[in-house]
């Protein structure tokens, strides 16, 4: 049985701008200090992740980030950050890029076996922002939005990966899917949020995991069955492209020569070992089933069609021209009747709950949070004064006022969803 090799989509990112960045951080494990923008990005997401869930949005401690390998406090906002957080959730869900809908998978783990090169098992392990039937989300919180245009989303690894894994997962519908950045621009005298969308084909996924993927994924094995150790850094070829990504690589002051890799981690020691209970944490998980492996093979098969053609071209060593996939044809999700009630508070051109069975009201059956902002700026009524029933079994909903009477019903309830 191969040796395996866990390797997540940042950390594909991170090879492709540096073999050596990737190696000193992922495989030697290296401690990066944990910077403010990590800390403001972790809880935006938590947030994001609560809303989609249908619970409270601002729990105690919301503020708090945590450590998803160890549970650990890494960080926490202060008053100035709480409030722009808000703002800037609060913006995304007037606009429409947060909406509450039984179709949409927030924070979907994934672990897949996906080939062996260079003698390794390929696991690929990650978590995915938003998955719907027709695409990926990827919140980013940023203060320079200018490099999260189309072009970049076009050629970004993470999303590219994200797409054929959940194709493979069977996780999506179509010939084609909608990747798309949720920026959150934190600016605070300007907080505001932008959607960035680009469409692609399973014929342009299938080019990017043969002629892209693939041979980077070659790359990044043959350097770790190299052996590299610490020791031997400077033996790492090094890409000085990637010194400023970013803010700047972390590991710039030994590749420079102004410390040691020893110094260099002496410097973290007095911060504790969080660094290393981190590591420990995530080997326990490579070493386990707690992201379970999904077997389905429906969708997109991209992923094992090109991959079985890959390994085996490389390892026959012949030059052969490889064939594109079979195309799939898969079903077209249903359109939504336009035709619906309105619950008082609601906002007739809020984007949140545009295909909610009543307008005001999410696809879960819960009052929608952007008409909720919209009521109480307005003073429209305020839905805690109404009553909001759902039998997810025959797919009825009714709004009843404070009297019982009903003021606004549907049939269009999606069966199954829990109210």
């Amino acid at each position: 049985m191969a040796k395996q090799t866990w390797l997540s989509p940042s950390a594909i990112n991170e090879a492709d701008s540096c073999i050596r960045k990737w190696l000193m951080g992922r495989k030697w494990k290296l401690p990066r200090e944990q910077k403010h923008s990590q800390t403001l990005g972790l809880v935006l997401h938590a947030v994001c992740d609560r809303f989609y869930r249908g619970e409270e949005l601002y729990p105690p401690n919301w503020e708090v980030a945590y450590s998803k390998y160890t549970g650990d406090e890494e960080g926490r906002l202060g008053k100035a950050d709480q409030a722009l957080v808000s703002a800037l959730v609060n913006a995304a869900i007037a606009e429409g890029i947060l909406i509450q809908d039984p179709g949409i998978e927030s924070e979907k783990e994934f672990k897949l076996h996906l080939a062996v090169v260079n003698g390794l098992q390929i696991v690929l392990t990650g978590c995915v922002d938003v998955v719907t039937p027709e695409s990926i989300d990827d919140h980013k919180v940023t203060g320079a939005p200018r490099y999260y245009n189309e072009k970049a989303l076009r050629n970004a690894h993470p999303m590219l990966i994200y797409a054929a894994v959940m194709a493979h997962e069977g996780k999506l519908e179509g010939e084609s899917v909608w990747l798309r950045y949720n920026l959150f621009i934190k600016d605070p005298d300007n907080p505001k949020v932008k959607r960035v969308s680009v469409e692609v084909t399973q014929e342009e996924l299938s080019a990017y995991v043969k002629n892209t993927l693939m041979p980077l994924l070659d790359r990044m094995t043959a350097a770790e069955v190299k052996g590299y150790g610490k020791e031997d850094w400077a033996s790492v070829p090094c890409d000085e492209r990637a010194c400023d990504d970013y803010g700047g690589c972390p590991f710039r002051s030994i590749c420079s020569g102004k410390e040691s890799v020893d110094e260099y981690c002496r410097r973290f020691a007095d911060s504790g070992d969080r660094e290393g209970e981190r590591n420990k944490a995530l080997a326990r998980l490579q070493g386990s089933s707690e992201v379970t492996e999904n077997k389905k093979e429906t969708g997109m098969n991209i992923l094992k069609t090109v991959t079985q053609q890959y390994t085996q071209s490389t390892q026959s060593k012949e030059t052969t021209t490889t064939p594109a996939p079979e195309a799939v044809v898969l079903q077209t999700a249903p359109a939504v009747a336009t035709d619906r009630d309105m619950a008082p508070w609601a906002n007739p051109e809020c984007k949140a709950c545009a295909t909610g069975p009543i307008g005001g009201i999410t696809k879960l059956g819960k009052a929608c949070p952007g008409c909720k902002l919209y009521a109480k700026k307005t003073g429209l009524p305020d839905p805690a004064d109404y009553e909001i029933i759902a039998d997810t079994d025959s797919g009825t909903l009714l709004v009843l006022n404070g009297d019982g009477e009903e003021v606004a019903s549907s049939n269009a309830l999606s069966v199954g969803v829990a109210a």
